[in-house]
C-alpha cells in the first residue's frame, strides 16, 4: 500500500505520554506546527486510565505532585480549567508535617492527556516503523495504523518520548548514528518492571483514608482503591502494583501465577468481599532507576530530541518538566 503523506511538519514528536504532549504543548503555544503519533489508541503513558468489567483503574500512576514552578503554573491553568482536583495532602508514609498535595484527573489520570491530546495534531493507533535522515537534513518519519494504512511524515525536527530503549532501538533501525559522546549516558539508563493487577470486588474494599496504602514488604508496593478515589462509583475496583523484585521474578510467569499471591497478600483489604474479576497488566518499562543525568537531549547537527522519564526521573512531574524543556528550546530555534 502507498504510503500516505501529510505536508511537512516543523517538528513530529514520537510518543504522546506526558513528556511529548507537553513538549508539543509548549511548541504549539509559540504558534509552532508540531504532531504527535502514538501506538496506543489513546495518549497519557503511564498516566492510565481503563474502564473494564463494570469498573473503571487508574492502572498506571496513581497522583501526581508539584515541586517546580514550572509545572505549577501549568498545573494551576489545569485546576483552573476543572481538569484535575487535589485528591489529598497528608499519608502515613509522608516524610514531612503537613504533607503536600497528590493531584489526580477529575475523569481518571488520563484527563489531562487527552485534553491536552485534543487540543493538538495528534494520531494515535499509529507504530512509528522507521526513522531516517535525509541528505537534506530532513526527517523521515514512517509508520502504520493499526488497520494496515501506511503513513509518511517529513520535519524538520524529530523528539522521542518513548522508554528510551524503544527509541534506541528505532533509531538503530533507521541506521541513525548518535554522538559517541551521547552514548554512554543514555546507554547506563535502566528500568524496573512492574505487573499491576486490575481487582473488582462484590463490594466496598476497606482501605483507609484517602483510599491507598504502601504495604510493607513483597509483593505489592501499592494498592489504591479507585472506588473511594471517586473514579469508579459503581464498583469496587483495586488497583494493585506489585514490587519490581516481584514484577521480575514472576514476568514471565503464566497470569494465573502472577495473580494468585496479589490478591493474597492485599486480602486484608477486601473488607471480607468476594473477587468478581481480576486481570493482569505488565509495565515493562515501569520506572527508570538510572537516568541520563540532564533534563533531555538535543543533538544540534541531528535536529533530534529526546525527553521523559530517562532524564526526568520516575515522578510524573519529572516527565513533564523534561518535555517541557525541550519544547521550550525547541521554540526558541529559528523558523525554517
Amino acid at each position: 500500500m502507498t504510503a500516505s503523506s501529510p505536508p511537512p511538519a516543523d517538528t513530529v514528536i514520537v510518543g504522546a505520554g506526558i513528556a511529548g504532549l507537553l513538549c508539543a504543548d509548549t511548541l504549539r503555544r509559540a504558534g509552532r506546527e508540531v504532531r504527535v503519533l502514538d501506538k496506543g489508541r489513546g495518549p497519557g503513558g503511564r498516566m492510565a486510565t481503563r474502564a473494564e468489567a463494570g469498573a473503571t483503574f487508574d492502572h498506571g500512576a496513581q497522583f501526581f505532585t508539584v515541586r517546580t514552578e514550572l509545572l505549577q503554573e501549568r498545573v494551576d491553568e489545569w485546576l483552573a480549567a476543572g481538569w484535575i482536583r487535589e485528591w489529598f495532602r497528608e499519608a502515613p508514609w509522608d516524610s514531612s508535617p503537613g504533607g503536600h498535595p497528590r493531584y489526580v484527573g477529575v475523569e481518571g489520570m488520563s484527563t489531562v492527556a487527552r485534553r491536552l491530546a485534543d487540543q493538538l495534531p495528534f494520531q494515535p493507533s499509529t507504530r512509528v516503523e522507521r526513522v531516517t535522515r535525509s541528505e537534506d537534513g530532513h526527517w523521515q518519519v514512517n509508520a502504520r495504523e493499526y488497520g494496515g494504512r501506511d503513513l509518511a511524515w517529513t520535519a524538520r525536527h524529530l523528539v522521542l518520548t518513548a522508554p528510551l530503549p524503544q527509541s534506541l532501538h528505532l533509531l538503530g533501525k533507521g541506521g541513525v548514528r548518535l554522538p559517541e559522546e551521547s552514548l554512554p549516558a543514555l546507554l547506563s539508563v535502566d528500568y524496573v518492571r512492574s505487573l499491576t493487577a486490575l481487582v473488582t470486588l462484590d463490594g466496598p474494599a476497606d482501605l483507609p483514608a484517602p483510599g491507598g496504602v504502601k504495604p510493607e514488604g513483597e509483593p505489592l508496593s501499592w494498592i489504591g482503591d479507585n472506588q473511594r478515589k471517586g473514579l469508579s462509583p459503581d464498583r469496587a475496583a483495586l488497583t494493585l502494583h506489585s514490587t519490581s523484585h516481584f514484577g521480575d521474578t514472576h514476568w514471565e510467569a503464566p497470569e494465573e501465577e502472577q495473580l494468585a499471591p496479589l490478591l493474597e497478600a492485599a486480602r486484608p483489604w477486601f473488607g471480607g468481599h468476594r473477587v468478581l474479576s481480576a486481570r493482569i497488566h505488565r509495565w515493562r518499562y515501569n520506572q527508570p532507576i538510572r537516568t541520563a543525568g540532564r533534563d533531555f537531549l538535543w543533538e544540534e547537527d541531528l535536529g533530534l530530541g529526546m525527553a521523559g522519564d530517562a532524564f526526568g526521573g520516575p515522578r510524573v512531574e519529572g516527565s513533564a518538566v523534561s518535555g517541557m524543556l525541550l519544547g521550550r528550546l525547541l521554540a526558541r530555534r529559528p523558523r525554517a
